[in-house]
């Protein structure tokens, strides 16, 4: 019924159950972040349960997994909070306290590992990004050194620090913009070199574009 709400995902009762169940029947920990992708199929970031979390609008194939149109899926995430490696499986990786999951055009996904103070990436297919060659549904850090603070801006994303990423989102062009929590600052990585808001930019670099 219009302008009336309902459960799409969670039990109200916090934990883990399973996957490839219907999403309203399966626990969720804590959720931080929700979004749509331009398909209408929805990503959780599943923060105490270290995952993020996938609803197919329709039934398919996404990130390498056979799915059912309303069921839930790990498209990221193990369920144990930590860091162990990039280049590998999405599903196989650890990520920490997961708070905002987004993606671009393409569909690619970005992840907002917040107790990791990383941006993760997980490409939809295999290519260049970021100045670096990967593979489809594996995961990949994009910014962020995995050590909380702030040193400098204009340098590679991947070799500055960021401090407990607590949003992520891509704009048409994929430009990438950085809640950067505790460091106070909304941070940008410009995706082709040019000027932004301001300032000369190189692509794959950081920059901050609000806060001080």
């Amino acid at each position: 019924v219009a302008n009336n709400v309902y459960t799409l995902a969670g039990t109200g009762t916090l934990g883990y159950t399973a996957e490839n169940i219907a999403a309203t029947t399966s626990r969720l920990w804590g959720p931080y972040g929700v979004s749509v992708d331009m398909s209408g199929n929805v990503y959780i970031a599943d923060r105490n349960n270290c995952r993020i979390r996938f609803v197919p609008k329709t039934g398919g194939t996404y990130f390498g997994q056979a799915m059912t149109a309303n069921y839930i899926y790990t498209i990221a995430g193990t369920g144990t909070g930590g860091y162990v490696a990039d280049n590998v499986a999405a599903t196989s990786a650890q990520i920490n306290n997961p708070a905002a999951a987004s993606t671009d055009a393409s569909g690619n996904l970005y992840i907002a590992d917040y107790s990791n103070h990383r941006i993760r990436f997980v490409p939809r297919t295999p290519g260049p990004y970021f100045g670096q060659s990967m593979t489809a549904n594996y995961i990949y850090t994009t910014a962020g050194t995995g050590s909380g603070g702030y040193v400098a801006d204009n340098v590679a994303a991947t070799g500055a620090q960021i401090y407990n990423p607590f949003g992520v989102r891509v704009d048409a062009a994929g430009n990438v913009y950085i809640a950067d929590y505790n460091n106070n600052r909304i941070r940008f990585i410009a995706k082709t070199s040019g000027t932004y808001f301001g300032q000369a930019m190189t692509a794959n670099y950081i920059y901050t574009i609000a806060g001080n």
